[in-house]
């Protein structure tokens, strides 16, 4: 793993957010080469897709909070929009 920011909000999420965007472009690859996987494989890349994004907005939101001395923890929820409320 590669070094960690100790300033960085929840530097651990940034490294989850690399693997799964990781993941997902091997699996595209893969389903690239073989055209029987693709109905299968789907929609556990797309799932595995929308949970990166995820991760990186709220990194993201977490950094712009940190920038304007901001305080907030997000819920326990995947709620894109309820993490913003936050």
């Amino acid at each position: 793993m590669g070094a960690q920011c100790a300033d960085s909000p929840r530097p651990d999420w940034i490294f989850y957010q690399t693997g799964y965007r990781r993941v997902v472009d091997l699996l595209v690859d893969f389903v690239l080469d073989r055209d029987s996987d693709r109905d299968f494989l789907v929609h556990p890349i797309l799932f595995l897709g929308r949970h990166a994004t995820e991760l990186a907005l709220k990194y993201t939101i977490l950094l712009a909070r940190k920038l304007r001395d901001e305080s907030g923890e997000f819920p326990s929820t995947h709620s894109l929009e309820s993490a913003e409320k936050t």
